[in-house]
């Protein structure tokens, strides 16, 4: 089995290096050249938060870099075969871990990622981490299904601090499940294949599960999200500082109930005491800097559509009122209108 993790931003980093360390080498495909280097000279710094304490472990992990440019098909005409599929007759299967932000999905990384599974020849498998909804169907449509596609669910926190440099923010389990539409391209010997990703997960130090409700925990990290993200970003505050103002708690409830029932409506299941866990994933993740903060800070663009707009989008569906959603992703969308 080779890993391979898309992406060179802050749970891209975390996977890598956590998994490297743990035995699970790991090649990362990143934006840039200049970033791949500089993983493949220096490998990626690891800092740990010892709960409970100031102090900072710091670990190297030895990770391959390569250029996602690589990958690319572009002008309609043909790459070289990235390294690692070059005389790769060995018939291992490979796993992309796709990292990147739901904004960065942009048709040459979709074809790149169809032209892989194309060239390893049914042997590859791509497991999504975006936050939001809407992906899985854009993901497996843009490769024609030709690679199965699964979801994954994490509460895991990181804060990417140079280009070869994350921070262990938050620990946070991962959940990954099959997409209904991958039809037979979900079973063996790609179950197999999900249990070994969760032992090489398991001995990188995260607490992974397979789940067999993962639409369920995908609407619930959106909720979560709902939440965090846009609250965060407007008031320029961590994810443990966003509670402890009264006004801001209070708003941070009222936002909460709106997309809980709206989330209702569409499958979330009902009995879940997320309000506590809003506030335990604050607790969790209290150094964090959420991305959708760190998007407006750089001045990016942020993932708000993705997911305030696609509650609202299933407001409308199911004829709820959405004012609070409305009126967050309005301000987010003012904060970061390009000049």
């Amino acid at each position: 089995m080779k890993i391979h993790i898309i992406g060179g931003g802050s749970i891209g980093l975390l996977l890598a290096s956590r998994m490297s360390l743990g035995g699970s080498p790991a090649t990362v495909w990143t934006r840039t050249p200049e970033q791949a280097d500089l993983i493949n000279r220096e490998g990626i710094r690891l800092r740990e938060v010892n709960e409970g304490s100031e102090q900072k472990d710091e670990l190297v992990a030895r990770v391959e870099g390569e250029w996602i440019g690589g990958l690319a098909v572009q002008n309609g005409r043909g790459c070289e075969s990235p390294r690692f599929l070059q005389n790769d007759d060995s018939g291992c299967f490979h796993w992309l871990l796709l990292t990147v932000k739901q904004t960065q999905l942009e048709d040459e990384l979709l074809h790149a990622l169809r032209l892989l599974g194309e060239r390893v020849g049914g042997r590859a498998a791509i497991l999504c981490m975006q936050n939001g909804i809407g992906h899985l169907h854009k993901i497996a449509d843009a490769t024609n299904g030709a690679i199965p596609v699964f979801a994954a669910v994490t509460a895991a926190g990181a804060r990417r601090i140079g280009l070869n440099e994350v921070l262990h923010t938050g620990k946070g389990e991962i959940w990954i499940g099959d997409f209904p539409e991958n039809g037979e391209k979900g079973t063996n010997p790609w179950k197999y294949q999900q249990k070994m990703l969760l032992d090489a997960l398991g001995k990188a130090g995260f607490s992974s599960f397979l789940s067999n409700e993962i639409h369920n925990r995908i609407y619930y990290k959106l909720l979560i999200n709902s939440v965090i993200n846009p609250l965060t970003a407007l008031f320029d505050v961590s994810n443990g500082e966003l509670p402890r103002h009264p006004r801001r708690l209070e708003l941070m409830r009222r936002l909460h109930e709106e997309s809980r029932l709206i989330l209702m409506e569409a499958g979330l299941k009902p009995g879940q005491n997320t309000w506590e866990e809003l506030l335990l994933v604050c607790s969790r993740t209290s150094e964090n800097v959420s991305s959708m903060l760190s998007d407006v800070r750089n001045g990016k663009e942020t993932e708000i559509q993705s997911i305030n707009g696609a509650i609202i989008s299933l407001a409308n569906q199911y004829e709820k009122p959405a004012p609070l959603n409305r009126a967050v992703t309005d301000l987010i969308a003012a904060m970061t209108i390009m000049p």
